[in-house]
């Protein structure tokens, strides 16, 4: 902004106004032009100042309504309906190919159906079993995905990881049943577990860590307690795998310390809820 030039009759306060007996006519004048002179001389500094801070390098400033979430660093895929629809077709599945061999074989008189019917006692136990861990990792892969918008590369390899496993828990349940006093089977049966609870750790760890992927990012405790239940799984089931060469197939009534733990982590999870409502 320029200097304005002086109104007419009006005093300027800041410069001093010599009188023709102090210089020769014309001085003042000239005195007042050097004045402006060096004004504008200022203002042209203060000009070059400020384009020199304005070229400056330095934080780009943020653009009115840009958006600050975080970047994505995978490409989202769309929504979860289809993914969400697959985990429920191959846990229904799989639960059900659990009970597929139990069947009883025809013609049987009393005493040897009666027998039969001892002998098919394992095998429903180790059905039991694997429909209580099938429904839990449901219910776990159920509730996170409810929160879920969109999902991106990493969380359908996971899962599509997790349904693999899942699938094939058939087959360690089979060897349970059939020989359940081995320490190979209950080996293969807890790693089968195990892996499966850790690809569901995993995603869990990716939905909390990724917000972009939920309708609202996942509250740290709550987070907390859905990790703690999950890792109280893989702990048991992992360190059955060694204990079980170690002392043998009765190892496996160690996952029954799953069932305090687990009630205990849902009364924690449950009033974590509660309180973030």
């Amino acid at each position: 902004m320029g200097l304005l030039p002086p109104v007419p009759g009006e005093r300027d306060e800041h410069l001093h106004q010599p009188d023709h007996g102090d210089h020769p006519p014309g001085g003042h004048r000239r005195l007042l032009t050097r004045a402006r002179r060096t004004a504008h001389g200022r203002e042209r500094d203060t000009a070059r100042q400020l384009c020199r801070a304005c070229a400056a390098p330095g934080p780009p400033l943020p653009r009115v309504g840009r958006i600050t979430t975080p970047t994505a660093p995978e490409p989202l895929l769309g929504r979860p309906e289809r993914l969400i629809a697959l985990a429920d077709g191959v846990y229904a599945i799989a639960i059900t190919l659990l009970a597929i061999d139990i069947k009883l074989p025809d013609g049987l008189d009393s005493a040897e159906f009666h027998r039969q019917l001892r002998d098919l006692l394992p095998q429903v136990g180790a059905y039991a079993l694997s429909f209580l861990v099938l429904a839990a990792f449901w219910r776990d892969h159920h509730r996170l995905f409810l929160g879920i918008r969109q999902v991106d590369g990493l969380a359908i390899r996971l899962t599509l990881f997790g349904l693999g496993l899942a699938a094939l828990l058939p087959f360690p349940t089979s060897l349970i049943a059939e020989y359940g006093r081995e320490p190979s089977a209950v080996a293969v049966y807890s790693a089968a577990v195990a892996a499966l609870g850790s690809t569901q750790f995993a995603l869990l760890l990716v939905v909390w860590k990724r917000p972009w992927l939920r309708w609202a990012p996942l509250p740290d405790r709550e987070a907390h307690a859905c990790l703690a239940d999950l890792g109280a799984t893989v702990v048991v089931f992992a360190a059955t795998v060694p204990l079980s060469f170690l002392i043998g197939s009765r190892v496996a009534w160690g996952w029954l310390v799953l069932l305090p733990v687990k009630v205990a982590i849902g009364r924690w999870s449950t009033r974590v809820r509660r309180s973030d409502v």
